[in-house]
């Protein structure tokens, strides 16, 4: 019996041995708090080579970095133009900063450093395009026969958005970015998909939208949480009150669902597929495409970037033409 235990021992020990030896990355791939040299794979795991630091890196040395440093492109008057259609009673105004993104990003280096520069800013004007619409305030639509245009002291001194549709009349709204933090009226809504036994929804515990691309589900707050080190099933708030973690969430979701599109050419109209396609998509509120195409266009402007083809995500590209004006 003790020749058996010391045989039972003996094969544990070989074991643990061998698995601590063939299973170092998935350990660091939970949160993907890779070793230097290693990158982040699409996945959340951490090795080389191409299937790690290839398409959807997420960290590290990923191939095809082109050396942009973001925040060079993400300066401070660029965060200032978006931060400021806020109005003084959002409560996202003073939540969002740009050293809160900047810090975040130092987890996720491919973000906006892969493909041409063109592509980098093209990348960054997507994020800032859905974070935006994600966090903007609600929007009244009103209708105007074109010549309402001639009558500039019936507007606000403000910037705004026109848009004219093929019938000539005009409806206009007003920007109001990264305003919220949490989805309105979120607490009433169920956000639990019990199918997901491998993240179980805490007592309790609400997991609607919060931070800039509204993390939603208990799947993805325990994902994220796994991934960043933050208990996501049991404290989703933190990412309503920590703007770091917050952007951190947004990060970690733009990383693993929708970074590739835009590094892999598939254009925006990809990326509105897959932040909120179910809704929006295949002709299902074209209204809401355009409001989304029309801010990525406005930040491609911004940062002197064309933005490319396959906008849209429905078969609409022609029902819309957009501009902007200063009222005055």
């Amino acid at each position: 019996m003790a020749s058996l235990s010391f045989k039972n021992t003996l094969l544990t020990l070989t074991l643990a041995g061998i698995l601590a030896g063939i299973l170092p990355e998935i350990a660091l791939g939970q949160r993907c708090g890779c070793a230097a040299g290693l990158c982040c794979s699409q996945y959340g795991y951490c090795n080389t080579g191409n299937e790690y630091c290839g398409t959807g890196c997420q960290s590290g040395p990923c191939t095809g970095s082109n050396g942009v440093v973001v925040a060079n492109i993400v300066t401070q008057a660029f965060f200032n133009s978006i931060i400021n259609q806020a109005s003084a009673g959002c409560v996202g105004k003073s939540f969002y900063t740009r050293s809160a993104f900047l810090n975040a990003l130092s987890l996720f280096t491919a973000f906006g450093t892969i493909g041409t520069v063109d592509d980098s800013k093209r990348e960054i004007a997507a994020f800032f395009a859905h974070a935006s619409h994600e966090t903007g305030c609600k929007i009244s639509i009103y209708f105007f026969p074109a010549s309402f245009l001639k009558d500039r002291k019936t507007v606000r001194k403000q910037k705004i958005y026109i848009e004219k549709s093929v019938n000539q009349s005009i409806y206009l709204f007003f920007l109001c970015t990264l305003c919220k933090i949490e989805e309105d009226g979120g607490a009433s809504k169920d956000y639990c998909d019990e199918t997901r036994t491998d993240y179980p929804c805490a007592p309790n515990k609400n997991y609607y939208g919060r931070g800039p691309l509204q993390l939603s589900w208990n799947y993805n707050y325990g994902a994220a949480g796994d991934f960043l080190g933050f208990n996501g099933l049991n404290n989703p708030e933190i990412v309503a009150n920590d703007s770091f973690v917050s952007f951190k969430a947004a990060l970690w979701f733009w990383m693993r669902n929708v970074h590739s599109l835009m590094t892999t050419g598939q254009g925006f109209g990809a990326t509105i597929r897959a932040i909120n396609g179910a809704i929006e998509c295949d002709n299902k509120r074209p209204d809401l495409v355009t409001a989304r195409v029309n801010l990525y266009k406005n930040f491609c402007s911004q940062l002197g970037v064309a933005p490319g083809n396959n906008l849209r995500c429905d078969n609409n590209s022609n029902s819309f033409k957009s501009f902007s004006i200063s009222i005055s």
